[in-house]
């Protein structure tokens, strides 16, 4: 994945977490969580990021670490009601390179930053240029499975 994407996807997920920490208490987040299949198995190491598609004052957006093909976002760190775009990326990992269990987002993302430009396993579709987009509900389950295809090399 060139570089700029990667460091898209790092800023973009810095900026939702960092913006996500204040400013939306009481206004109803959700639990968000789902998995993501690529190439019909789970993602083995990744991350998602949900930025709000619709104007409005309370709408915020958060990610996640997608660790064996789950993911997972506490209430407290969830989404407002509304439509989001969906960004998964799912860099090539090497042994050391990928998310540590129980490593916030921000970590992960930043230690991808500083790992290097690594390559991007998934099409731009399903991040830079997202075509992905789900609604949060107040009634739930918010859960969100994604089924992506790989780039073919």
């Amino acid at each position: 994945m060139p570089s700029h994407i990667l460091r898209w996807l790092v800023l973009s997920l810095l900026g939702v977490v960092a913006t996500g920490c204040g400013g939306a208490e009481g206004v109803g987040r959700q639990p968000i969580s789902g998995t993501v299949l690529m190439d019909g198995q789970p993602l083995d190491k990744g991350a998602i990021n949900f930025q709000p598609y619709e104007g409005g004052k309370h709408l915020v957006g958060s990610g996640a670490v997608i660790q064996n093909g789950t993911y997972s976002i506490p209430g407290a760190q969830g989404l407002t009601v509304g439509k989001y775009m969906v960004a998964i990326s799912a860099p090539e990992t090497s042994a050391q390179s990928g998310p540590v269990s129980g490593q916030s987002p921000e970590d992960a993302m930043k230690a991808a930053a500083t790992a290097g430009a690594a390559k991007e396993r998934l099409p731009k579709k399903y991040n830079a240029t997202t075509e992905l987009m789900v609604d949060v509900t107040p009634s739930g389950p918010n859960k969100f499975d994604f089924k992506v295809d790989s780039i073919k090399r």
